[in-house]
């Protein structure tokens, strides 16, 4: 007895009235005519010469022991399901039915699978370019009368035990492969009724019976022939017959093939050599173009989308040092429209390494005016800085150093003290107003002989802290406007 699941899978079969009498005998499916089981499991369909039709039920690869499918002369319609579960299939005949859809590529992955029977039916699109993964099982392959495109893949040269390949009645282009000459075991190769364009030295199929390729679009040389013992024919006085031979190649015209090209003669000089094919390279189809053409594609993207991210970092880089140009403008315009300041010398806008110290010559002392004078304009060794400057160095330290005696010369070696005039600075404080720093002594100075060559500290402009003597190496830029 049958397994309840393997019954009930056959049983989705749509019977004739003939076979649904035998299936109405017994639910046990082994007990059917045109079933086999072994240990209770089917492994034979004999289902020829209609007995069933509609479609083949889609779960019918769950039959693991199935070794034999025939459904041979049958109604069978639409698409043939994935058959990848039968594993433990030798034989598979589906013959004139009315199936459609693409050839089932499933079968391939079967690893018993010896002979393939798809005539007469209505299978569209191509043969699979990896035929060879049947190459150590398969015997026999028919596809013949059905509507296949395409090109015959160069893999099939791999079935080493090919005995019979039929594929006549389609609609194949391109050339028939030259690893085809390398299926030593062939037996028929039926070709006939394609749109194939060039036929390649078959001399090495010793034991070729039949070859029939009459009725394509052959042209050019014919090679070396083979001796078929039953049949052989490349060409007919059919008014579909395409193929338009120039010559053969050889010495002789005896044999089955010759006959159908009597009017030719042998080729008065050597075909061209081709470089011989390697069988175990792979055919480059549709299907490798159509990746070929998505990652060139693909890379184009990548390479504009990474230039338009670059050009647009630019962009804002450049956007950002526009910003920066104009905000320092528009602060020197506002500085300048500020202030009535003297007219500054032009500065270059790169700042230097060297600060500048603001040197301040002694002042000039008189018996009539012992007070400290305020600082002046009136020697070269003098800079001062203005407001407008100060603004726009505003976080700088300033430090003030006085001149020495050799800077000026005409300066009294000893005078009296001085009062601090109004508005003078003293050490450590921090200046406002550049233009109202007065050189004064602080307490502890008596004499302004004293402060010849000593460095007044007035802290940082700005800023609230005060200046020390690490500050004498932190002073103002020397691109600062100046005045003299």
């Amino acid at each position: 007895m049958a397994t309840t699941a393997d019954c009930a899978i056959v049983s989705k079969f749509s019977f004739s009235t003939t076979a649904a009498a035998i299936t109405a005998t017994s639910p046990d499916c082994c007990t059917w005519s045109f079933v086999a089981c072994t240990n209770g499991r089917v492994t034979g369909l004999a289902l020829e010469n209609g007995k069933v039709q509609g479609p083949i039920p889609s779960d019918i690869g769950l039959l693991s022991g199935l070794s034999v499918l025939s459904a041979v002369n049958n109604a069978l319609t639409g698409d043939i399901p994935n058959l990848a579960g039968l594993t433990s299939l030798e034989y598979l005949n589906l013959a004139n039915n009315q199936l459609s859809g693409a050839f089932p590529s499933s079968i391939l992955k079967l690893p018993k699978l010896s002979e393939i029977h798809l005539y007469t039916n209505q299978l569209t699109g191509s043969i699979p370019s990896d035929m060879d993964q049947l190459a150590g099982t398969l015997l026999e392959f028919n596809v013949g009368n059905n509507r296949l495109t395409g090109t015959l893949p160069g893999t099939i040269g791999k079935l080493a035990k090919l005995t019979i390949f039929h594929a006549d009645n389609n609609g194949m282009t391109g050339p028939i492969p030259a690893t085809f000459n390398q299926l030593s075991q062939l037996k028929e190769l039926w070709l006939y009724q394609n749109k194939l364009t060039e036929l390649p030295d078959l001399s090495r199929l010793s034991n070729l019976q039949s070859l029939l390729v009459y009725e394509n679009t052959l042209s050019g040389r014919i090679p070396s022939l083979p001796s078929p013992s039953a049949n052989c024919t490349i060409s007919s006085t059919s008014a579909a017959e395409a193929n338009k031979f120039e010559c053969y190649a050889g010495t002789t015209s005896t044999g089955l093939c010759y006959k159908s090209i009597s009017a030719l003669s042998v080729c008065s000089s050597p075909a061209p050599v081709t470089p011989p094919v390697d069988p175990n390279a792979d055919s480059f189809t549709t299907t490798d173009t159509i990746i070929l053409i998505v990652m060139i594609v693909l890379s184009m993207l990548a390479g504009y989308g990474v230039s338009v991210c670059f050009r647009r970092r630019k962009e804002r880089f450049q956007e950002r040092r526009r910003n920066r140009a104009a905000a320092k403008e528009a602060a020197r315009v506002a500085a300048a429209a500020s202030t009535a300041a003297p007219a500054m010398s032009t500065v270059p806008t790169t700042a230097a390494a060297a600060p500048l110290v603001v040197r301040v010559p002694p002042p000039a002392y008189t018996n009539a005016s012992p007070a400290l004078a305020p600082v002046t304009t009136t020697t070269t060794t003098t800079t001062m800085v203005s407001d407008r400057d100060l603004a726009a160095f505003a976080d700088m330290p300033v430090m003030v150093v006085a001149v020495k005696d050799d800077d000026a010369p005409n300066a009294p070696a000893t005078a009296p003290s001085p009062a601090r005039p109004a508005g003078a600075l003293v050490a450590g404080q921090r200046a406002v107003s550049m233009d109202s720093l007065l050189l004064a002594p602080s307490a502890e100075r008596q004499s302004p002989a004293t402060l010849v060559g000593a460095d007044v500290n007035v802290g940082e402009v700005g800023r609230g802290d005060q200046g020390t003597a690490a500050d004498q190496e932190l002073l103002l830029p020397s691109t600062i406007g100046s005045r003299t």
